[in-house]
């Protein structure tokens, strides 16, 4: 779904290995949709991510960055608040509380 020219992506369910081709899909179009890229990913009904997903919205992150843009997250469940954080990456990636702060960032 798209909110000017920002493309929001709510993510479900468990990020594991066998569905990353599908996430790297999606943000592969959100980094090409947009000069700059604006990605917003909405995560409130993500249950797991594995490392092979965590990953990836890592490489997504510095690759929107490096183009220009940003990819922020809304609603970071905690045990993913707690990978990015280990990672060294808890205040990099912005989180917000809702969609509307998060596309409201990128004025």
């Amino acid at each position: 779904m798209k909110q000017g020219d920002v493309l929001i992506v709510h993510l479900r369910g468990a990020l594991v290995q066998a569905q990353t081709s599908r996430l790297e899909s999606t943000l592969k179009n959100g980094l090409s949709s947009g000069t700059p890229p604006r990605i917003v990913l909405e995560l409130s009904d993500v249950t797991f991510v594995d490392s092979m997903a965590l990953g990836l919205l890592i490489k997504f992150h510095m690759q929107a960055q490096e183009a220009g843009g940003d990819m922020k997250l809304v609603h970071i469940p905690p045990m993913l608040a707690d990978a990015l954080r280990h990672a060294g990456l808890g205040t990099r990636i912005p989180g917000f509380p809702s969609i509307a702060e998060a596309v409201a960032s990128f004025k």
